[in-house]
């Protein structure tokens, strides 16, 4: 998933390269008004930045290496629809792992970090969450698997979260 920054009116320094040396300073600064759309996009986003929203993207799974949230899809059987459901499970379950565990720390700019990255992960399952289904299903391919690390012991999670549901509504 990548997500789009909400930056205020930061000055953006295009990457310097041979063509960029030879013009002057103050062309290499520009606005975000001036920037391309494309831009805005990340794939890692970094505690403080405001994301607006998570855009789900279907690539090549060596060009995804940057991104924080991706799960890889091979020819399988299973549905557009329970493969959508399956990785979103899978980043929010990435999504709870990158959460610091604790939030207390002594050093008061390691908790201003901490407390910023709980903040930031909050907010990616928040948008994450609030990507529909139909959006999640355009961009995939039709009968796939779904396969990421640790994938074995998020349906294990899953299925003891439904067993308990199931066990309350025959109380």
């Amino acid at each position: 998933m990548a997500a789009k920054k909400d930056s205020a009116d930061k000055p953006y320094k295009k990457p310097v390269n041979e063509k960029q040396l030879d013009e002057d300073e103050d062309a290499a600064d520009i606005s975000m008004d001036q920037m391309n759309v494309l831009d805005l996009l990340t794939p890692s986003p970094l505690a403080g930045d405001n994301l607006s929203f998570a855009i789900p993207v279907c690539a090549p799974y060596n060009s995804l290496a940057a991104y924080k949230y991706r799960v890889k899809l091979v020819p399988g059987v299973m549905k557009k629809g329970k493969a959508s459901k399956m990785a979103l499970s899978v980043f929010l379950a990435a999504a709870d792992s990158n959460k610091p565990k604790s939030s207390y720390s002594a050093d008061p700019q390691e908790a201003e970090r901490l407390e910023l990255e709980t903040i930031l992960a909050n907010r990616e399952k928040e948008l994450m969450k609030g990507v529909s289904d139909v959006e999640m299903i355009a961009q995939m391919l039709g009968k796939v698997k779904v396969s990421a690390p640790n994938m074995e012991s998020i349906k294990q999670k899953s299925k003891a979260k439904a067993k308990a549901k199931g066990k309350r509504k025959d109380e």
